[in-house]
């Protein structure tokens, strides 16, 4: 998973994210970079489309955790549970 890092912010050294750096350097490997490919395998661009038929699935998301802003925040089914820790 790609991050960067400022170093104005955090105690990193500054890393700037550069797809197109990313893409050639794994060229140079004999790689193609998928950066959709978590979405196109699981879903996830519209979770009421595709989680609408599963089921068994808890989305946990914490009061304070950074990523909850991308979380599942209401139920799609009632087979699906969603919960705040």
């Amino acid at each position: 998973m790609p991050i960067a890092q400022s170093g104005k912010t955090d105690m990193f050294l500054p890393q700037p994210w550069n797809p197109d750096q990313f893409v050639a350097d794994c060229s140079k490997k004999g790689l193609t970079p998928q950066f959709n490919w978590a979405l196109d395998t699981f879903g996830g661009r519209n979770v009421k489309k595709d989680f609408l038929h599963v089921s068994n699935i808890i989305f946990s998301n914490g009061d304070l955790d950074p990523w909850r802003a991308g979380g599942v925040m209401t139920p799609i089914n009632d087979k699906i549970v969603v919960k705040v820790i």
